[in-house]
């Protein structure tokens, strides 16, 4: 009750301005969050975010995509790309939108999500000469002592620009700078990419910045990744995208050279190569010790690890289709370091990978029929390793089920995988994942994901093997055309680290079996025809069970979080959206994320843990038929301690505060 009487007049006054600010003016659609929603605000996903804004506003033509653009949209089953491909070959053209979508063959909430992304067209538009930018300006009001002691050398603004241009007939470039808070030059982070198409031979060319999505995240992998607290199948699915230019504000897993693609009949091929510097750690032996992904170079100790070491990468693909429901593709690929790896001091030699080169081979089969999709992937590392992901999918409009294996040897190391498992190296781990959904009723919609892993060596922080498993179960219901909530429960159960009190007075580590359950409630309502509201309750429960040691006592530790959210459209060019939250996580176990609305090109999951509350405001105004400002507004405030975060970031305060205003034009 201290808690919400400190904060009952920000309530009241952050209540008060929303309400009859929400009736002036929803960018984002809800939906978003269930296929984009992740448990980590550090993984950049603005890749797929940016291609489906341009596909909302240039929809894929469902007669000229290829397999991969389709499965690059989040919840587009295999079955149905391949079922499109196949009335293509055998019938022409699909005659309309309805013909799509009985092809596709997905319930109605699956259809509204995809159909606004796709069409279909009859004759093919003429290529015309179009460019874009993109401004974006975010800044905090508290400075970290970072800043307050003169360690961080630039400015506290985050800048962000993005310059882009199609050519007739068929050229495609591409600049984007970045420069993140505390960093001196505008152009940090610079990437470009020059794109040459070829429809007929469904053919392109890449130079500059590019990413590689082949087969099913076993081999290479550098974009479009989901985690588990995403949508049940499309977080536990990969579909090869071939080569897409990376133009993209995520400072790690791209790749700088040049790639080419090509699709003539039943073949596919793809070979690239990449000569790219990469920030991380060196030795005293002038070997690399890890890389550092972060991107930031705001200190010495952050500059000094900027571009220490030169990645090479060179590989291609060649695939065949043997019907359009069958599939097979093989790859390979090197790739060199700039000094050498340093052998692992805590693992057997061999067990991680050290030197120079790597290695990778891969064989990738994709079998649909029906409404059934069959796959399966196999990766050699030339350390003797094996990664093996296989499984099956099946798509009835009333029930969808899939069933995945994974076993990933603990020497398989490949730094550019990313297969879906629990954890994200790719790595010393077995598994079997479940997901089933059914549709008893017309606007009822249960949800079932089981999964159940293995590590089967130790790890970093695991002095011994350790099994897990996860539960998610979901209840959706549409109660009438306005009103739709969902009742979500996770139970998630892994060994983890606690330290205890041992007879003697020394302390010492122990490994006790864990348990983290959640249960959300998540409703929305539809007041009016541009007038939305959303609301979430959501209590977090974890404990440590001490089973085989009856003197240590059982530890609990309870959270919550609730917050309502209001979106508001009254005209086509203004659009509001606000929301208040109120947590009280105590510890990181017990952490909560908030998926949120942002500005356009901007994915935010907030982790929140501690006590308090956080609200922001979001506005997207588009002046005329060339130019968008967008503005978002956030503050977060904790009643639990008085200074927020560490080390350098560390802000002497219980409250901070940001700005963003972004500016989006077309020519």
């Amino acid at each position: 009750m201290k808690f919400i009487s400190k904060s009952c007049r920000l309530i009241l006054i952050a209540v008060g301005f929303v309400l009859p600010v929400v009736l002036l003016a929803q960018e984002t659609h809800p939906e978003w969050e269930k296929y984009l929603e992740r448990s980590d605000e550090n993984v950049d996903q603005s890749q797929l975010l940016e291609q489906l804004e341009d596909w909302l506003k240039q929809p894929l033509d469902l007669n000229q995509a290829s397999s991969e653009e389709m499965l690059c949209l989040p919840g587009f089953p295999a079955a149905g790309a391949y079922a499109v491909l196949q009335w293509r070959h055998q019938k022409g053209r699909l005659p309309t939108m309805a013909k799509a979508k009985e092809l596709i063959a997905v319930d109605e909430e699956l259809w509204g999500w995809l159909a606004q992304f796709i069409t279909v067209r009859i004759d093919k538009p003429a290529v015309k000469r179009q460019a874009d930018f993109r401004l974006r300006v975010t800044r905090p009001v508290e400075l970290a002592r970072g800043y307050q002691e003169n360690v961080f050398r630039g400015s506290s603004e985050k800048i962000y620009q993005r310059y882009r241009a199609q050519l007739p007939p068929s050229w495609r470039l591409a600049v984007l700078a970045e420069k993140d808070g505390g960093e001196t030059r505008l152009d940090d982070h610079l990437i470009f990419s020059v794109v040459k198409d070829w429809q007929r031979q469904q053919s392109q060319l890449v130079l500059g910045s590019y990413s590689l999505n082949l087969g099913l995240g076993l081999i290479v992998w550098s974009s479009f990744v989901t985690g588990k607290g995403s949508d049940p199948f499309y977080s536990s699915q990969r579909h090869s995208q071939m080569i897409r230019p990376y133009v993209s504000a995520g400072e790690a897993h791209f790749f700088r050279g040049a790639a080419f693609s090509s699709a003539p009949g039943k073949w596919r091929f793809a070979g690239w190569y990449s000569r790219a510097p990469a920030d991380a750690n060196i030795s005293t032996n002038g070997e690399i010790t890890s890389f550092d992904e972060t991107g930031l170079h705001r200190t010495p100790a952050e500059c000094a690890k900027q571009n220490r070491t030169t990645i090479r990468l060179q590989g291609g693909m060649a695939g065949y289709e043997f019907s359009p429901v069958l599939r097979v593709q093989v790859t390979a690929l090197q790739a060199e370091f700039t000094p050498a790896i340093a052998p692992s001091n805590t693992e057997p030699a061999d067990w991680r990978f050290s030197g120079k080169k790597m290695q990778v081979y891969g064989f990738t089969l994709n079998w649909s029929f029906d409404k059934m999709d069959v796959f399966s992937e196999i990766a050699w590392q030339n350390s003797n390793a094996l990664a093996i992901l296989t499984g099956f999918t099946t798509n009835w409009r009333q029930t969808q089920l899939s069933l995945l294996h994974r076993h990933y040897s603990p020497r398989y190391d490949n730094p550019f995988a990313q297969g879906f498992g629990e954890w994200t190296n790719t790595r010393n781990e077995t598994g079997w994942y479940l997901a089933w959904q059914l549709l008893p009723f017309t606007h009822t919609k249960w949800l079932l994901a089981a999964d159940l892993f293995t590590t089967l060596w130790r790890s970093y922080d695991q002095p011994l093997p350790q099994r897990g498993a996860e539960i998610y179960l979901q209840w959706e219901q549409q109660v009438n055309r306005n009103f739709l909530f969902y009742l979500r429960y996770t139970n998630d159960q892994k060994p983890l680290w606690t330290t205890t009190e041992s007879i003697s007075p020394q302390e010492r580590k122990l490994i006790l079996p864990g348990q983290t359950q959640r249960l959300r409630c998540h409703f929305q309502i539809q007041l009016a025809k541009n007038y939305e509201v959303n609301g979430r309750a959501e209590a977090i429960h974890d404990e440590l069970l001490p089973e085989f040691y009856p003197t240590i006592e059982r530890q609990r530790q309870w959270g919550w979080l609730f917050y309502w959210d209001w979106r508001c459209r009254p005209s086509t060019r203004f659009g509001v959206s606000a929301r208040l939250t109120f947590f009280d996580t105590q510890t990181y176990p017990i952490r909560a994320y908030q998926f949120e609305q942002d500005v356009p090109g901007v994915l935010s999951s907030k982790l929140l843990y501690g006590q308090g509350l956080r609200y922001y405001f979001l506005l997207n105004w588009q002046l005329n038929h060339w130019l968008k400002i967008s503005a978002k507004y956030a503050s977060t405030r904790y009643e639990d301690r008085k200074t927020i975060g560490s080390g350098w970031d560390e802000l002497i305060s219980a409250v901070e505060h940001s700005f963003t205003l972004q500016l989006d034009g077309e020519i």
